[in-house]
């Protein structure tokens, strides 16, 4: 009974300490530091441990991302800050210049004046998970986010533009939001293997290869696709849902080439939606 006693106790006094703090910048730790030194991120990590956090538009102003009813309070909440975006230039023309490779962010906050990220800004970054903000970007260059293989996710929502390669192998994104892009380059989503839906409701233009090898990816939605690059959806093979609008090519603009499967072009006569069971696809 008294060693039971004694676990009962610990157990006890382990939680008091983790209550008790809140973590230290980016760490997810929420026993190393202050409850004023947590950041964005570190949300994830307390909520289980039994913090609370009510948060605001993540990333709005390009200067914090969320607040914290835990360190605060329900009418004063502490604000948490950005991370990296002081560290990021942006031009005169409001492009992100420079290289951020080493860039050790986990949750990056795209500054508020950026209206373009440039060629390779975050190539092979190993740390980044999360892109959040850019309220003004619309356009993300050539190899911006090529090989960053921690990235999970990215929103930004007034993109127009993905250059080539822009996320070629972000091997573990597996959720994009870009809902007013038109035009998306050579294989600028290649092998991103857990990626589950290319639902874009205004792109007109798919390049070559740019869902090439995204092995999960389940639904594509493309009302307005004028150009389907070859072999811009192959090597999917849990895709099963699929719907094109009225001006879409089922095939690529050469000859003999192919945006989808032979199974889907061969199912194909006209716009609307097809679904997958088995090896047969059904307008439906």
């Amino acid at each position: 009974m008294k060693k039971i006693g004694l676990i009962g106790l610990a157990a006890l006094l382990v939680f008091a300490l983790i209550f008790t703090a809140c973590g230290n910048k980016g760490s997810g730790d929420p026993t190393s530091a202050a409850c004023t030194d947590h950041v964005w991120g570190d949300w994830k990590v307390f909520t289980a441990a039994g913090f609370h956090h009510a948060h605001n538009d993540i990333c709005s102003n390009g200067t914090e991302v969320a607040t914290c009813t835990r360190c605060g309070t329900t009418s004063a909440p502490r604000i948490i800050p950005c991370l990296g975006t002081a560290d990021i230039v942006v031009d005169g023309a409001g492009a992100i210049t420079g290289s951020y490779k080493d860039l050790n962010v986990t949750y990056l906050c795209i500054p508020p004046n950026a209206k373009s990220i440039g060629e390779e800004a975050f190539y092979e970054n190993q740390h980044i998970q999360n892109v959040q903000g850019g309220a003004n970007i619309n356009e993300i260059g050539v190899r911006a986010f090529d090989h960053c293989i921690l990235l999970l996710d990215i929103s930004i929502q007034k993109v127009t533009t993905i250059g080539n390669n822009a996320f070629f192998c972000c091997f573990n994104m597996s959720s994009v939001s870009f809902p007013k892009i038109t035009s998306i380059g050579d294989s600028a989503f290649e092998n991103c293997y857990y990626l589950k839906s290319a639902d874009f409701p205004e792109l007109t233009s798919i390049s070559n290869r740019a869902f090439f090898g995204c092995t999960s990816l389940e639904s594509v939605y493309l009302p307005m696709a004028t150009t389907i690059g070859n072999r811009a959806f192959a090597d999917n093979d849990s895709l099963e849902d699929v719907t094109l609008g009225a001006a879409a090519p089922i095939t690529g603009p050469g000859s003999g080439t192919m945006g989808f499967s032979e199974e889907l072009v061969a199912a194909y006569t006209g716009p609307g939606r097809y679904t997958r069971v088995g090896a047969v696809w059904t307008k439906q």
